[in-house]
Parts: C-alpha cells; sequence; structure tokens
C-alpha cells in the first residue's frame, strides 16, 4: 500500500513538472514493492523512472531502471503490468537511442 502512494505520488509530480520530487518518491516506493516481492510494483516503478529520468536527461540513470525493468518483465503477473511496462519502454528505448549530444547509448 505505501508503495503504491509514493508510486502515484511520483506520476503527479511528474504531471505536474516537478521530477525532482517524481524521482525521489519513485525511489522511495522501490524498499516497498521489494521487501513485499511485488514484482508488478517495481516493474512500473522501475518504467515511470526510466521515462521521468530520461525527460530530466538523466540518460545513464534511464538505462540503469530500464535494464533493471528488462530483468523482471518475465515475471510479471498481471496484464496491465506488462501492458503499461511495454507501452513505457518503447518510448524510453526511442529517447534512449540518442543522447543529447548525438551520441548512441544503446546497441
Amino acid at each position: 500500500m505505501e508503495g503504491d502512494a509514493f508510486y502515484y505520488l511520483g506520476i503527479t509530480y511528474y504531471r505536474a513538472g516537478n521530477g525532482k520530487s517524481a524521482i525521489e518518491n519513485l525511489i522511495k516506493a522501490i524498499p516497498f514493492y521489494t521487501n513485499k516481492s511485488n514484482n508488478d510494483g517495481l516493474i512500473l516503478v522501475y518504467c515511470k523512472l526510466s521515462d521521468v529520468l530520461e525527460s530530466d536527461a538523466q540518460h545513464q540513470e534511464a538505462n540503469d531502471y530500464k535494464n533493471k525493468d528488462l530483468k523482471l518483465l518475465g515475471k510479471a503477473k498481471r496484464p496491465y503490468t506488462k501492458i503499461a511496462a511495454f507501452n513505457i519502454l518503447s518510448s524510453i528505448y526511442f529517447d534512449l537511442r540518442e543522447n543529447s549530444n548525438g551520441n548512441l547509448i544503446l546497441p
């Protein structure tokens, strides 16, 4: 429950244009999902963190969370989690292909 609160608070801050608070709250959600072995929650948090970090031009951190997400994706139990993750990941993938210097950062 607490993990969900931080997750949705992070999304709310992101939509309001406050990326710093969004990142802080999304990161706070991670231990709650980890302690409850909630892979679906972790998948969604890692996806959203990657999305927020990428929009904040923190390319390497975004890529790190994207990779954490990809490792867990096969353990998702709810169809919604997979659909949401694939949707966010597809957008992140294209954003991460090139950073602001035009350097390829993904294979």
